[in-house]
């Protein structure tokens, strides 16, 4: 039987600590993954950054590997995610239909498993983008 996840979307309090994943998707003209996420303080003050990760590099395969759990974990392959406010998450399905966290649907182990590749999805979208910034200063 599957639990209803109780996820309240009005909360003034963010429920996901940065860095958060606003916004994945491959370009494929690009052969890219474009990540728009919120870092974390230490790392930007801007309220959103974004960072692009060649699919075929170290990092793309790591992104790669944690879509690919999020797709075992909704039993569909996701294709994009986008943060919806709050602690919900949206995902574009390769169907053409549309998740999201807070659905009712899923058991809370399975919402904890989503929350950690969404956490890892931040992380290396934040450490991508830290790298970037600190090959810009060396070079300048």
């Amino acid at each position: 039987m599957s639990d209803v996840i109780d996820v309240p979307l009005d909360s003034e309090s963010p429920l996901v600590d940065p860095p958060i994943v606003d916004d994945l998707y491959l370009n494929a003209d690009l052969d890219e993954y474009i990540i728009t996420f919120i870092p974390d303080d230490c790392v930007s003050r801007n309220e959103k950054e974004t960072v692009a990760i060649p699919h075929d590099s170290e990092d793309g395969r790591r992104v790669e590997l944690r879509l690919s759990e999020l797709s075992r974990i909704l039993g569909t392959s996701v294709i994009r995610l986008f943060h919806a406010g709050g602690g919900d998450f949206g995902f574009f399905l390769s169907d053409g239909k549309q998740r999201h966290l807070s659905d009712p649907v899923g058991s809370s182990e399975a919402s904890q498993e989503i929350y950690v590749q969404l956490q890892d999805l931040g992380m290396i979208a934040q450490i991508a983008f830290r790298q970037e910034q600190l090959l810009k200063h060396r070079t300048a």
